[in-house]
């Protein structure tokens, strides 16, 4: 290649920089403090800092984290075009249906023991401008982003809030089998059996309740003992997964060393669509 061509790849590369630059315009938020390219995502700092304070016990990564984890995935996974196609509701995925409808949803054999967290969590959906299937995700990624080896989920903003409550039995469970739990997830999202393996690996880090009481070290039947490592005194993120909301993939990013810094708000952005949560398959590091 010459160096006139070089050159001139050089300047159009530079150029599309700035033009990329010139058109990607930053909000100062009324915090005088943060910046986002938009400006609905200003609320999210404050809502961070609150419950990293006060439900995450300061940015800890422990049993608050835990739940709200497993939180995220019951609210999601309450979808099923199956269902639907009967002619019934078939639920609206990540729509905070789990919050709104707590009374109903929470005596669901599979959700038993959720309702502490869904108790938790209703006082800052409450004073906070965020419906609640959008509070639950955040409050997932944010609590996370505590966790050592865990990844850095982005977070898109917009969920409408639920207007009915998910249909029973679209949670699996840990005594279904294989085939029972394959199928759950093709109906909830046509998820690979590679990607339910890779979202399994979540149960290195969140937490369950009332699975088995008889496992030692479960303390008054109310924790599963599988929630923190054996090979480790802390909790620890075994893979890597992503959120991927509607049809737009957010990757996470490198597994952090340590307490990662609160969860980045870059990618917030709105979208009036359902959103369901996934796994992106990666390979190992």
């Amino acid at each position: 290649m010459s160096f006139k061509m070089a050159a001139s790849l050089v300047y159009v590369f530079a150029a599309l920089q700035v033009t990329n630059g010139a058109l990607t315009r930053r909000v100062t938020c009324p915090d005088g403090i943060n910046t986002v390219t938009n400006a609905a995502c200003c609320s999210l700092f404050a809502i961070r800092d609150d419950i990293q304070e006060n439900l995450f016990d300061g940015g800890t990564c422990g049993e608050d984290v835990h739940e709200s984890l497993r939180l995220t995935f019951h609210d999601a996974i309450g979808i099923s075009p199956a269902i639907a196609a009967t002619g019934v509701f078939g639920g609206g995925g990540a729509d905070g249906s789990i919050a709104i409808f707590e009374r109903s949803e929470t005596k669901y054999r599979a959700n038993l023991g959720i309702d502490e967290i869904a108790n938790e969590q209703a006082p800052f959906i409450a004073r906070h401008n965020i419906t609640p299937g959008d509070f639950i995700q955040f409050a997932g990624a944010v609590g996370l982003s505590n966790c050592p080896g865990a990844p850095r989920l982005e977070f898109l903003l917009g969920r409408p809030a639920a207007t009915q409550p998910a249909p029973d039995l679209t949670v699996p469970e840990p005594f279904d089998t294989v085939d029972m739990i394959l199928a759950r997830f093709a109906d909830a999202g046509n998820f690979t059996p590679d990607e339910v393996v890779w979202l399994l690996s979540s149960h290195s880090v969140a937490a369950a309740d009332l699975v088995d009481p008889t496992i030692p070290g479960t303390p008054s039947t109310r924790r599963l003992s599988s929630s923190i490592p054996s090979s480790s005194s802390k909790p620890s993120w075994s893979a890597h997964s992503s959120l991927e909301h509607q049809e737009t993939k957010v990757k996470s990013s490198p597994p952090s060393r340590g307490n990662a810094s609160p969860v980045g708000l870059r990618a917030c952005s709105r979208q009036q669509d359902r959103v369901r949560v996934a796994v992106v398959r990666q390979q190992p590091t």
